[in-house]
C-alpha cells in the first residue's frame, strides 16, 4: 500500500517515573515562539508544550521547512513505569495543502486522459500511460 501522507506511530516503554520523563522533556523543549532563523541561537533541540498528559513538539530548525513533522505523545502508567505513544504527523494545514494539491493533480490527469481517450482511443490511452509507469520521461 502506497502512504501518501507520512504518519508513524511509536511506542516506548521506560522505567523512568513520569515526573523524571516531564523534567528532561522540560529541559530540552523550548516555548513556542516567532523564529528568526540563522541569526538565533537556541540551547534547545525542540519547541512547543510539555503538560501532565503529554507533549506537543516540533524539532527547531535555522530555516523554513513546512514538512517537519510534528512530535505528539501521551503518557500511560505502567505497573513500574511509564508507557509513552508517540505520533509523527505532518501539521494540519500541510497535510491540507498536500490533499488540495494531489488531488487537482488527479482531476487535471482524468482530464487530460479522458480528451485524450476521445481523440485517439482506449488503446491510445492505455499505451501511454504504460510508457509513463515504465519511463522517466513523463
Amino acid at each position: 500500500m502506497i502512504i501518501l501522507l507520512p504518519y508513524q506511530r511509536l511506542v516506548f516503554e521506560s522505567q523512568f517515573s513520569k515526573e523524571e520523563i516531564i523534567r528532561r522533556l522540560i529541559a530540552e523543549v523550548a516555548s513556542r515562539r516567532i523564529s528568526f532563523g540563522i541569526f538565533e541561537n537556541r540551547r534547545e533541540k525542540f519547541e512547543g508544550e510539555v503538560s501532565e498528559n503529554g507533549f506537543k513538539i516540533s524539532r527547531i530548525i535555522r530555516y523554513r521547512n513546512s514538512f517537519r513533522p510534528v512530535i505528539e505523545g501521551e503518557f500511560s502508567p505502567l505497573v513500574k513505569g511509564v508507557r509513552i505513544d508517540v505520533r509523527l504527523r505532518l501539521h494540519t494545514m500541510v497535510m491540507i495543502f498536500s490533499l488540495l494539491w494531489l488531488g487537482f493533480g488527479l482531476v487535471a490527469a482524468g482530464e487530460s486522459s479522458f480528451k485524450l481517450f476521445l481523440q485517439v482511443g482506449l488503446l491510445a490511452v492505455c499505451l501511454f500511460h504504460l510508457e509513463c509507469c515504465c519511463s522517466t520521461f513523463c
